[in-house]
């Protein structure tokens, strides 16, 4: 087990219209093809039906310049809710945490990986945009579209580390995942369609352009989802030999309670 040791870091997050979307989109695309290579970068984009949340972050106290001037032609932000700060990792989960609302919802997340390409981000994002409003009138359910950027320098790190269990591809790609928040247990089902079915727009349209990233995050995946197969045949029999060495009674696989277990593949 490893940390990395982090305190000062700089960071800003500003609000844009839902109109904006697709110059957002574009100059996501552009930053991750030109500037996304720096492992103390970041980009974070939650696109919602009525706002788009942008933050950057670099884990050091300053940036280095040009880091981010892919955004810099975007429209004006409706606003700047983080001006350029220096803080840390705790000051600015405090921010975020109190941007969550407190009443108790219904959650799904999903997820699903690409490449990095333009017209797939925003092709897929219009498939989104139809369904997220229709079960938006129905239901009341709010549901996001966030791209994670994934840079080569992760799996080095985690090679270095001593290996990488989980399969990531060596290549700049994204994560891309869903937040869907409802009240009615009634609307399970119909919400449920929403996100699977964009999910299903990723994969069928990322094949059809050669893009295609075979790879799920657990962290985002839903229940029907399988990531640990996704980290390829070779990393599961890894795991679980390692599994039937340090947990010969597979305590781990038989008394918990769900989520995504190797007894399962």
């Amino acid at each position: 087990m490893y940390t990395v040791p982090i305190h000062k870091i700089w960071y800003t997050v500003s609000v844009y219209s839902a109109n904006d979307a697709e110059a957002c989109i574009e100059a996501f695309a552009d930053w991750q093809k030109s500037a996304s290579s720096d492992p103390k970068a970041t980009v974070a984009m939650i696109i919602r039906l009525d706002i788009i949340t942008l933050g950057f972050l670099y884990a050091e106290p300053t940036t280095p310049p040009n880091l981010f001037t892919a955004f810099e032609n975007l429209p004006a932000p409706l606003a700047v809710a983080v001006p350029p700060t220096t803080g840390s990792v705790n000051s600015l989960s405090q921010i975020l945490a109190s941007t969550s609302s407190p009443e108790p919802m219904r959650h799904d997340y999903r997820g699903v990986s690409s490449a990095v390409d333009t017209e797939l981000y925003k092709d897929v994002y219009a498939v989104w945009k139809e369904k997220a409003t229709a079960i938006n009138a129905s239901t009341g359910a709010n549901m996001t579209f966030v791209l994670q950027p994934i840079i080569p320098d992760m799996t080095a790190a985690s090679n270095a580390a001593g290996g990488n269990p989980m399969g990531i591809p060596a290549t700049t790609h994204q994560w891309w995942t869903t937040l869907v928040d409802w009240t009615d247990p009634a609307d399970d089902n119909a919400v449920r369609a929403v996100p699977i079915a964009v999910t299903e727009a990723w994969e069928r349209l990322s094949k059809q352009r050669g893009l295609d990233v075979p790879f799920i995050f657990a962290n985002d995946s839903s229940r029907d989802q399988n990531p640990i197969a996704s980290y390829g045949e070779g990393n599961v029999r890894k795991l679980k030999e390692i599994a039937e060495k340090y947990d010969p009674g597979r305590v781990f696989q038989e008394q918990q309670c769900g989520g995504f277990l190797l007894k399962d593949l």
